[in-house]
């Protein structure tokens, strides 16, 4: 439940949330399958993940 003159739904992001720089809980959130990230967490995933791999041999 959202307070008196808040906005609610689910496309709301509290102005609080800066989702112009990563964070590593959505990162976190989104490597164990979540919903709660933005592009930008999304991006430093993919990054991080390809950094990660090991060269098969």
């Amino acid at each position: 439940m959202s307070s008196v003159g808040e906005p609610s739904g689910r496309d709301y992001i509290p102005p609080q949330i800066d989702t112009n720089r990563p964070s590593h809980a959505r990162v976190y959130d989104l490597f164990n399958g979540g919903k709660d990230n933005f592009e930008v967490d999304r991006a430093r995933f993919s990054t991080r993940s390809r950094s990660s791999r090991r060269p098969s041999r």
